[in-house]
């Protein structure tokens, strides 16, 4: 029932009406760059470069923040900045060298650039997590390279008083350089992950990363790019490393928190996360994933404060009303989540997942025919949903159609061969079939999978002794009451079958215990 950024750290997706002729406006920035003798002529051309598209950046905040405007978008500077830096492409740049008598050199740079306002639209349809974390790289950026900037002024003052020292400066006009150079290779991956090339967003900070190992906004990129591409071992690496660089922002934090979820590791999910709320309370969209958080360590009344207000903040946000919906399923509230995903589905009807806990709700209240609607659904977005086969096999078999559920179990199978569901629920259907060979295999699998499931042990004992191996079926009753002694269904299995052997004396007390413990045959 889960999905992460989908489910985590989003807010509504706005839908904004795409205008019929994309508007394009061309800017010209000017950058100058006093060189001094110990620079080298390509860096002074790239920083003279940078400041250029800086000046045209400026230029061009101002039509996007006026655009912005007019699509009923009240944004602030930072993200106005973000924005156009983004999505501002230099089409055309000119070099003019000026040398001076003091061994100066003068760098100036003229750059062209283009806005289109159908990219304007695609960036304000992005989520306030993905904007979010964009705004923080680029400010984290923005700082670093006016540290960078007082730098070279102060080793140029230090040239200019100490001339003896010129070889110990040179070296650190140097190391500036590759500074410089790995911020400018961190700023063309924001780009690159702004328009969702995940993989060039690593190339270029693995290049970033080469010139400063320590580039701490290279590495957290790096770490949102394979956090989106799925890769949460190889992202939490980064973000763990981003933070230890005392990279102190609210957005790596909530990745990491998202990471984390998607690990199954919680309890360090909602720490993180409740860290960046502490950081960035504006980040509202936390609730949305805070709720999601806490329904998965089965806090539903606490997930239902976070996802009430959510939906507060943000009546758009699809994710609250999905998450929402798993918390009154959990809660057996079934009605008033099958609202929530209805609502979810007005919002967004090509999300797969909540079509699939629909069903799961519609299940739960024997609503059959559409429980398998709505896993019908699921399927045809996402054909390679193994969770809403199974569901679907689920519901089939409570119908009885016992070949149509085993063939939908195959389907999740091969999707996803290791989800322990199914493996026991196929193990149920061919146990019901009376084919024990086929049930015991597959409950075998699934014991491989989750080994302290008590009910399979029950499952696979009983299809043992279908075939005769009273001694392996005594064995996995023993370890089903052991993994749970309140199971009234293991007493009774085990009873019936000391009765079955004649060992009245064992089957009075376990069939004793069954109906203790309100078994109901």
């Amino acid at each position: 029932m889960k999905k992460f950024l989908s489910v985590l750290l989003t807010t509504a997706i706005f839908l904004i009406a795409s205008i019929v002729h994309a508007e394009v406006k061309t800017y010209e920035g000017v950058g100058e760059y006093y060189m001094s003798d110990f620079e080298t002529f390509e860096v002074a051309q790239q920083r003279a470069k940078q400041r250029a598209e800086q000046n045209a950046c400026e230029k061009a905040g101002v039509y996007v923040k006026s655009f912005s405007r007019t699509k009923n978008f009240e944004l602030v500077d930072d993200e106005v900045i973000t924005m156009t830096n983004g999505i501002l492409k230099i089409v055309d740049v000119q070099y003019h060298r000026e040398n001076f008598d003091n061994n100066t050199t003068l760098i100036r740079a003229t750059v062209k650039a283009d806005i289109n306002s159908d990219d304007v639209l695609k960036w304000l349809n992005k989520d306030g997590q993905e904007k979010s974390t964009l705004i923080a790289q680029n400010e984290a950026l923005r700082k670093a390279n006016e540290d960078q900037e007082r730098q070279i002024s102060e080793l140029k003052r230090q040239l200019a008083e100490k001339p003896q020292d010129a070889a110990k400066i040179s070296e650190q006009f140097a190391a500036e350089d590759k500074l410089f150079l790995s911020n400018q290779k961190a700023a063309e991956a924001i780009k690159y992950l702004d328009v969702g090339d995940y993989n060039t967003t690593i190339k270029i900070s693995n290049e970033a990363i080469e010139l400063n190992p320590i580039n701490s906004i290279a590495i957290f990129g790096r770490g949102a790019a394979y956090f989106n591409l799925g890769n949460y071992t190889a992202a939490l690496d980064d973000f763990n490393k981003s933070i230890e660089l005392k990279l102190n922002l609210a957005e790596v934090y909530a990745l990491r928190g998202g990471t984390y979820y998607m690990l199954a590791q919680y309890e360090p999910a909602l720490k993180d996360v409740e860290q960046a709320m502490r950081l960035k309370p504006g980040l509202t969209a936390l609730y949305t994933v805070r709720g999601a958080i806490y329904n998965e360590l089965g806090q539903y009344e606490r997930a239902l404060q976070d996802l009430n207000k959510a939906i507060q903040f943000n009546p758009n946000d699809y994710e609250a009303y999905n998450n929402r919906g798993n918390s009154y399923q959990e809660l057996q509230q079934y009605d008033r989540a099958i609202a929530d995903y209805d609502k979810t589905i007005q919002l967004n009807p090509n999300y797969d997942m909540v079509y699939n806990n629909r069903g799961l709700a519609y299940y739960k209240i024997q609503q059959y025919e559409r429980a398998i609607q709505s896993f019908d659904k699921a399927i045809a977005i996402n054909p390679k949903f193994a969770q809403a086969y199974n569901n679907r096999g689920l519901t089939r078999y409570d119908l009885q159609q016992y070949d149509q559920a085993i063939r939908d179990y195959d389907r999740a199978i091969e999707l996803d061969p290791n989800y322990f569901p199914t493996w026991y629920n196929r193990g149920r259907t061919y146990n019901t079939l009376q084919r024990y060979e086929q049930a015991i295999g597959d409950l075998s699998r699934a014991i491989q999978l989750n080994p302290n499931y008590s009910d399979t042990y029950i499952l696979r004992g009983a299809a043992y002794a279908m075939t005769g191996n009273f001694n392996q079926a005594f064995q996995d009753l023993d370890k089903a009451i052991a993994l749970n002694p309140n199971s009234a269904a293991a007493y009774q299995v085990r009873g019936v079958l000391y009765q079955e052997l004649g060992d009245m004396a064992k089957a009075q007390v376990d069939l004793a215990k069954a109906k203790q413990l309100g078994y109901v045959g």
